[in-house]
């Protein structure tokens, strides 16, 4: 049997065991969207537990300031679920568009179309007779 000529690859080479990322490639749209779509879920699940929460600590302790402090954290919960579940990671800073003050500098010629301007659409050349 011939020896094996292929190269093996050491582990210790490069100090990893799994793939390294060689692309700056955004997560897929499908990924990201299942992601906010469990925190969404999570988020919400949060919510029914508290409000079952609060009903129970009313009638264990009858105590309705506890109840109301449970009701009351439990109400930014959808608007919590909602923003993040809808906020999508930035653009690169190649890709994003922004406003620079001053860009456009006061030296900058403004040109109207003739009609614009306020004066005659077209000016009268010496050729031309005077009415």
């Amino acid at each position: 049997m011939a020896p094996d000529s292929r190269r093996k690859r050491s582990k210790d080479r490069d100090g990893t065991t799994g793939p390294v990322l060689i692309t700056a490639a955004r997560e897929s749209y499908r990924d990201e969207l299942s992601a906010r779509k469990r925190r969404y879920f999570l988020l919400m699940s949060i919510r029914i537990p508290a409000l079952l929460l609060a009903a129970g600590s009313l009638a264990l302790w009858n105590n309705p300031w506890i109840a109301l402090a449970i009701v009351a954290g439990s109400i930014p919960i959808p608007w919590i679920a909602v923003i993040s579940a809808n906020d999508r990671p930035p653009l690169p800073k190649g890709e994003a568009r922004r406003y620079t003050a001053g860009a456009l500098s006061n030296e900058t010629p403004l040109v109207l179309p003739p009609g614009l301007a306020g004066g005659p659409a077209h000016r009268p050349d010496e050729s031309d007779p005077a009415p």
